[in-house]
């Protein structure tokens, strides 16, 4: 069988399956990795970008293969055009499962990795800093860069307060996008809580010299979430602690270096180079 005849015969199968995904759509839940993500929250919100999805495509319109770890960003760029380009699904084998890794190894046309993104908010927004949520940037190595945090108001007059390795606290208003700078470099062990004072206010930005992206994916940093204790009335329990180095996770086993280049909305978009013998 030709490759061209086997690209055409796996998208037609995706397409049954999306068909059947529809129909059924309202009595199941969506797949996602629950590894970084409370059990609770609803999959049935998440939002994908058609801006994302246009960058796997050259200028005169062709696309090579594309790594897809879960179903719901494949689902979404086949509907917005990917269903031209060809597809490798790890998901479908268990992640990294070494048949899977073989036949990424012998394609030569592998170009981009689409996986979810954890730090996505279950009401389409990102990170929301409220009643209901606070959180710890953790940092796991020296930094050269600065580390800024961006803020948008989204409900009254928010003001956030950051506090730097339990000792430093800063309360930052936010009537606008607010960006806040730590003092120095991070270093190896900062700890940088962030937390409402009043309003509510959504944190969009960790920026610790990454280019394209809103969150330092592949960096040595983790991003803790917790969430009121109302069982045990003791103020917060921890949640989720979602390292930025999940994507090199994902990827440990294929011959591949990356660049994230978008994570907007629900899923993040990587740029994939083969390694080097």
């Amino acid at each position: 069988m030709s490759e061209h005849l086997k690209r055409r015969v796996f998208w037609a199968i995706v397409v049954l399956i999306l068909i059947q995904w529809v129909l059924i759509f309202r009595f199941m839940r969506p797949m996602r990795d629950t590894r970084f993500w409370p059990a609770e929250v609803p999959s049935d919100h998440f939002v994908y970008s058609r801006e994302q999805v246009a960058k796997i495509f050259a200028p005169d319109g062709s696309c090579g293969t594309i790594l897809y770890f879960q179903q719901n960003p494949l689902w979404f760029y086949g509907i917005q055009g990917a269903l031209k380009c060809g597809a490798l699904v790890p998901y479908f084998y268990g992640g990294s499962d070494p048949e899977i890794v073989r036949m990424a190894s012998e394609r030569k046309d592998v170009t981009h990795a689409v996986l979810f993104n954890p730090l996505y908010d279950k009401n389409g927004t990102f990170l929301n800093v409220s009643t209901e949520r606070r959180y710890a940037l953790r940092i796991g190595a020296d930094f050269a860069s600065p580390l800024r945090l961006k803020f948008i108001p989204t409900q009254g007059n928010p003001q956030v307060a950051v506090t730097v390795n339990g000792r430093d606290r800063q309360v930052i208003e936010v009537p606008s996008e607010t960006t806040w700078e730590l003092p120095g470099r991070p270093k190896n062990g900062d700890e940088i809580v962030i937390e409402q004072v009043s309003g509510m206010a959504r944190l969009t930005t960790i920026d610790l010299g990454q280019k394209d992206t809103h969150f330092p994916w592949g960096q040595p940093a983790s991003f803790a979430i917790f969430m009121p204790d109302d069982e045990k009335k003791l103020g917060w329990k921890a949640g989720p602690v979602v390292p930025f180095t999940i994507v090199d996770e994902y990827l440990k086993n294929f011959p591949y270096t990356y660049r994230a280049i978008d994570d907007e909305q629900a899923s993040i978009l990587l740029k994939l180079v083969p390694k080097l013998n």
